[in-house]
């Protein structure tokens, strides 16, 4: 992904509304229990989702999302963020963008927790109890806006404008595709583009991939970290609730870059205790799976292991083929930059955020729908073989899966 920019964009922003939902026919149980695991489902045209919280444990058998103490949204909202009893989306109830802060009321329903309203992609970094950073377009492309998760109030913005600016391109961006938190430092992508009605989709200026690293305690700049792709894969990350970035158990921070069907996409890495991109490491999609016309989109880390779909068919020029079920979950071996398929699951469509991978309890899950098979299902991921956890009935395909404690 990443030259064909405005027709490879439009795709992907399509795709990116393409959620799902799920159903729970053991129905979500109202309880106060410490364990609460949400699902989220979306019909199949996108209008409506179904958030629902479990007790104890993930239900089986056949599952119906839509309960008493469902709680029902104008859309799919994206993947969730997650921290302790809170969990997150970019969008409220009626769509607006911005940060959804959500919790659970002692009968098991879903509370709204508080909602900041920004022209903002869905990505933001929780430092502590009461510091977050985000971008709001709005309010300036190269300041990171300032909020206290716990009350859920902008408090503050600090702005970069004066070191990262620059007169040679017109369009600049700080943190709207990666913004991520370790070891005292915040983690933003510069994006520097060749037009402001891009949006910061695939228009970057030059194959270059930029990180800013900030030091959280002063709010400084520490560094720009850069990687040439050499004519490859060279917008990072994308501006949606898709993180396409993962940190694995040892630390390691893996993130994608967007490129064009020909170039395909490519991952890259800091590695724990370091604030460089990696120089020794950088795989590229076309070097998996199909080769020519493959797509990267996705990144969940777990043991040393990267998981990720892949499709199956090379993506046609006019993306004819964008959207049909031709995707398959991959284990992919940093060390060998080789990738095998995760057997036992039927393939899925390309959904934007509704294709990522979960993690819950040291385990991968992930939701597959494949109409030709009439099958709709959750998936857990064993070493590289997928069993099934229940069967969506009703309320859609799953995109949201968290657990609180």
């Amino acid at each position: 992904m990443k030259t064909i920019r405005i027709k490879f964009l439009a795709g992907l922003i399509s795709a990116s509304l393409l959620t799902a939902s799920c159903d729970n026919s053991e129905s979500g149980t109202g309880t106060n229990a410490a364990v609460n695991f949400i699902v989220n489902t979306v019909t199949p045209d996108q209008s409506t989702s179904y958030l629902t919280a479990y007790a104890n444990s993930l239900p089986t058998g056949n599952v119906n999302n839509i309960s008493a103490i469902t709680k029902q949204e104008a859309n799919g909202g994206g993947i969730f963020t997650q921290i302790g009893n809170d969990f997150y989306r970019n969008d409220n109830n009626a769509a607006e963008p911005g940060i959804q802060k959500y919790t659970l009321n002692s009968d098991g329903t879903i509370k709204d927790a508080g909602f900041i309203s920004a022209n903002t992609t869905g990505k933001f970094v929780y430092v502590s109890e009461t510091v977050g950073y985000y971008l709001d377009a709005d309010k300036g492309l190269l300041k990171l806006q300032k909020f206290n998760p716990s009350t859920m109030q902008r408090i503050g913005e600090i702005d970069f404008t004066t070191e990262l600016s620059t007169d040679l391109v017109p369009a600049e961006r700080l943190g709207h595709t990666i913004l991520v938190y370790r070891d005292g430092k915040i983690f933003a992508n510069l994006h520097y583009g060749t037009s402001l009605a891009a949006g910061g989709f695939l228009d970057a200026d030059d194959d270059i991939a930029r990180i800013v690293v900030i030091n959280a305690a002063t709010e400084k700049i520490e560094k720009i970290t850069t990687f040439d792709t050499n004519n490859g894969p060279q917008n990072v990350g994308y501006p949606s609730t898709n993180p396409m970035y993962d940190f694995d158990d040892n630390g390691d921070f893996y993130f994608l870059s967007l490129g064009t069907v020909v170039t395909g996409s490519g991952m890259m890495r800091i590695k724990k205790g370091s604030t460089d991109i990696d120089s020794d490491f950088y795989i590229k999609s076309t070097d998996l799976g199909i080769g020519a016309g493959s797509l990267l989109a996705f990144c969940t880390a777990k043991n040393g292991k990267i998981y990720t779909r892949l499709n199956t068919e090379a993506i046609a020029s006019n993306f004819s083929n964008l959207y049909a079920e031709i995707y398959d979950v991959y284990q992919i071996d940093p060390s060998t930059k080789t990738a095998v398929k995760i057997t036992g699951a039927p393939s899925h469509y390309f959904g934007g955020y509704a294709n990522q991978i979960y993690e819950l309890d040291n385990e991968l899950y992930f939701g597959a729908r494949n109409t030709a098979q009439n099958s709709n299902a959750l998936y857990k991921i064993t070493g590289t073989t997928a069993t099934k956890v229940f069967d969506v009935t009703q309320g859609g395909d799953v995109i949201g899966l968290v657990k609180l404690q």
